[in-house]
């Protein structure tokens, strides 16, 4: 199997388990309700740290993601070339959007009622995305020399932010865990393209 190859196969992975946690914890009566019980007990027992995690969420905004992403951009431009930092933005853009739109969109499974509604969905945590998104980014396009710090601090600064969604009661322990999958699944196709780009085509190889 191949880099490209490799990177194709853990995005449809991602995106398969990503798939899977919709349908267990928003379509079935019983995943709804073991993820609600989670999210009000979770909102209860950590009220104490909701002004953390609140402050915590506040990191990101519209200028701070802004920012980020042209500071993303720039240092892929200089590591993998003009093209890989254009679809770097663009996977962030995307991602981003996407976790709004499947909010709008996604039918899900009322844990008292029962009933299947369209709309003012939670699933996935646009915050937790965003992080994990970022973070990703981050590691991608840093030298490996340089990247071995941030590698280390992926996990425990995309669990800081998902655990803080569940503690201010703005989502359940799905959405966040959502938001991760969806990160991954862009992360590695984005990875995917990267590679095409930078793989010597048949015909040079040939010629050299």
């Amino acid at each position: 199997m191949t880099r490209v190859q490799g990177t194709i196969a853990h995005a449809l992975a991602a995106a398969g388990a990503l798939v899977l946690l919709y349908v267990t914890f928003r379509l079935t009566v019983a995943g709804s309700h073991v993820d609600e019980t989670v999210r009000s007990t979770v909102a209860r027992d950590g009220r104490s740290a909701k002004p953390v995690a609140l402050d915590v969420l506040g990191l990101i905004n519209p200028a701070s993601l802004l920012l980020a992403v042209l500071l993303l951009s720039l240092v892929a431009w200089r590591t993998h070339g003009r093209r890989a930092a254009m679809w770097l933005a663009l996977e962030i853009a995307t991602v981003v959007a996407a976790s709004q739109v499947l909010k709008a969109v996604l039918p899900k499974l009322s844990s008292r009622t029962a009933e299947l509604t369209v709309g003012g969905g939670s699933f996935p945590s646009g915050h937790t995305t965003i992080a994990a998104a970022l973070t990703l980014a981050l590691v991608a396009v840093l030298p490996e020399r340089w990247n071995a710090a941030p590698r280390v601090l992926v996990v425990p600064v995309v669990t800081v932010f998902a655990v803080a969604t569940v503690v201010a009661g703005w989502h359940r322990p799905s959405d966040a865990v959502a938001g991760v999958l969806l990160a991954l699944t862009a992360h590695y196709l984005w990875l995917t393209v990267s590679r095409r780009d930078r793989a010597p085509s048949r015909s040079t190889e040939g010629a050299r």
